[in-house]
């Protein structure tokens, strides 16, 4: 199981006020248990996370900026249409 603590932030140019060790240490305390595998602290944009706290323990927190996930999702999807349709353009003689 996948335990997850998502951040919002307000962002100004895409940068937010980064999460506080003390908030980083409550997600710790609070997925402790073995049954979390893993750990995910999401944000919504350039949020940063303290780097010593998100390393302690056997399981490491994942920063995952959710904003830039989706964009790269869709730019993926972006570049798979724009193949697919240029892949099958040249096969007007069927």
């Amino acid at each position: 199981m996948v335990a997850i603590q998502c951040k919002s932030r307000a962002l100004k140019k895409g940068r937010g006020r980064d999460v506080s060790k003390k908030e980083v240490d409550k997600f710790l305390s609070a997925s402790s248990d073995s049954i979390w595998s893993e750990r995910w602290l999401v944000v919504n944009g350039d949020v940063g996370a303290s780097e010593q706290s998100r390393a302690a323990g056997q399981k490491p927190i994942k920063l995952i900026n959710i904003k830039a996930d989706l964009i790269k999702q869709q730019e993926l999807k972006n570049n798979q249409n724009n193949f697919s349709c240029f892949a099958t353009s040249g096969n007007s003689n069927s």
